[in-house]
């Protein structure tokens, strides 16, 4: 109905499915990997840990990678007010609202 609108995953969870694609040696680098990019101060560093992270984990577990961008159409903090960044990184409402909006 509106395809326009941005819709930000839940961080906690975005980081558990991509360790459910990785094997239990990988996950702790992953974790902070993870973090290092969704905890980045500036739209630009957002971006280019993205990428890093996408980079260094398409060689290491192609499956971690790969989820993660298909994850992208919802990873868009770098496109809203920094001031937001905080709250919807870990919310299971911002989701749950999500599902109401599709239903």
């Amino acid at each position: 109905m509106w395809p326009q609108v941005p819709v930000q995953r839940c961080a906690v969870h975005k980081h558990r499915n991509l360790l459910t694609h990785a094997p239990k040696r990988l996950r702790e680098e992953i974790g902070v990997d993870y973090a290092d990019m969704i905890y980045a101060r500036t739209v630009k560093e957002v971006k280019q840990r993205r990428k890093a992270f996408i980079r260094k984990w398409r060689l290491r577990c192609r499956a971690v990678a790969d989820s993660l961008e298909e994850g992208a159409t919802a990873f868009h903090l770098p496109a809203l007010p920094s001031e937001q960044w905080r709250s919807l990184r870990k919310t299971n409402a911002v989701e749950r609202l999500h599902e109401e909006v599709q239903a």
